[in-house]
């Protein structure tokens, strides 16, 4: 899938109606690179698996309904159908019609270099012993924070990047792994 899918397949409105209506059913995992850094901020990885979904437009428009719902701190749960009107419109649209084809070498470059820094920042800051808040610091996967390195999600060699956001305070890469399909999120706070 490319980013002309994406779009037209967003203009449709049955077809994202219908996506939206099953994004409800689907279970979405979220990787959280998390600091207060006013300049790194956070990266998040949502992640939702290639067998929960029949089309990868259903797994993408998932995801960034999932992130919708995350970054505005409600639950999914709180989302009917009398909403999707509203959030395709005023949300999920404008970022759909942004979409372009990225490179994955340039997508690579980015992911590995944001999380690694956002990593290398974490590590700094627990053993300068200066941590106001432990909660705000750290790796978390669905919200527990990991003791140990999680494994970065990284798109399939050769496959195609989709960026909805591919700016110097701001990234959302839309990709694939082997086992599911992801939304690598960033924006920094400055």
């Amino acid at each position: 899938m490319n980013a002309a899918n994406l779009i037209e397949l967003g203009s449709s409105e049955n077809f994202l109606s219908n996506a939206l209506v099953q994004s409800l059913q689907i279970s979405v995992d979220i990787l959280e690179f998390r600091t207060q850094d006013e300049a790194l901020c956070s990266a998040n990885l949502f992640a939702c698996g290639k067998n929960q979904v029949s089309h990868k437009a259903i797994a993408f428009f998932t995801l960034l309904n999932h992130a919708l719902h995350f970054y505005e701190e409600w639950h999914i749960n709180e989302t009917s159908a009398n909403d999707f009107e509203l959030l395709a419109n005023k949300w999920l649209l404008p970022e759909i019609n942004k979409a372009k084809d990225i490179s994955l070498s340039d997508a690579l470059i980015q992911i590995e270099g944001i999380t690694s820094s956002i990593q290398s920042r974490i590590k700094n800051k627990i053993s300068s012993n200066s941590i106001y808040n432990p909660d705000h610091w750290g790796v978390f996967l669905n919200g527990e924070k990991l003791s140990e390195p999680h494994e970065l999600w990284r798109p399939l060699p050769n496959s195609n990047v989709i960026a909805s956001a591919n700016e110097w305070n701001e990234m959302e890469f839309l990709y694939e792994t082997q086992n599911s399909f992801i939304l690598f999120s960033w924006g920094t706070g400055a």
